[in-house]
């Protein structure tokens, strides 16, 4: 395992669960230290996924969130 993963293991907390769901897989949300899919830091990171791990999730900081709903609102 890397050391990056074994972070996010240890410090994810899961904080929103979506009451719809598609294929029984609900849109969960979850924040830890992680790699930002945008900075590329790693840092608290909010990571969205709606393939119960098997896909891809979108992991992005606070910083780089906020830079994107300024940037298209």
């Amino acid at each position: 395992m890397s050391e990056a993963w074994e972070t996010w293991i240890q410090t994810r907390k899961s904080v929103y669960e979506s009451e719809h769901s598609t294929y029984s897989r609900s849109t969960c949300v979850d924040i830890g230290i992680f790699r930002c899919e945008i900075c590329e830091e790693t840092k608290p990171v909010m990571s969205v996924d709606s393939s119960s791990g098997e896909y891809n999730s979108f992991d992005c900081c606070k910083p780089c969130l906020d830079k994107l709903w300024e940037k298209y609102t």
